[in-house]
């Protein structure tokens, strides 16, 4: 059985996107400290009544390579982007960082505990 350490440090493996027109892209859960800055950035767009750039910061840290690497080094890069394919990355990157509100009733389901391991 892995240690607590190695359970919290695993990295898990990128899924893909599925987003129709963005052949070979791939998402990747956030770590620690990109998650804490989302959290940040968050608070601050609802202490400012001012949301852009939130759809862009969660994609630039989620959309990787089939081997987990980070696609988009500054979310300003897509800022000028397809609208429509950014909201459907963010949707999905939403979803599998847990960020998502789960229907009443509905719990979320538990992360794998292993490299490798899946959850269906």
């Amino acid at each position: 059985m892995a240690t607590l350490k190695e359970q919290l440090t695993a990295k898990r493996p990128p899924v893909p996107a599925d987003v129709p027109g963005l052949e070979g892209a791939y998402l990747r859960r956030m770590n620690g400290d990109e998650r804490v800055a989302f959290s940040e950035f968050c608070y601050q767009a609802h202490q400012k009544g001012d949301y852009k750039g939130q759809w862009a910061l969660l994609v630039a840290f989620c959309l990787c390579d089939k081997d987990g690497i980070r696609q988009i080094a500054d979310p300003a890069e897509l800022k000028d982007g397809d609208g429509e394919l950014l909201e459907k990355l963010y949707l999905k990157a939403s979803d599998l960082n847990g960020l998502s509100p789960k229907p009443e009733g509905q719990e979320k389901k538990a992360p794998a505990a292993t490299p490798g391991a899946t959850t269906a």
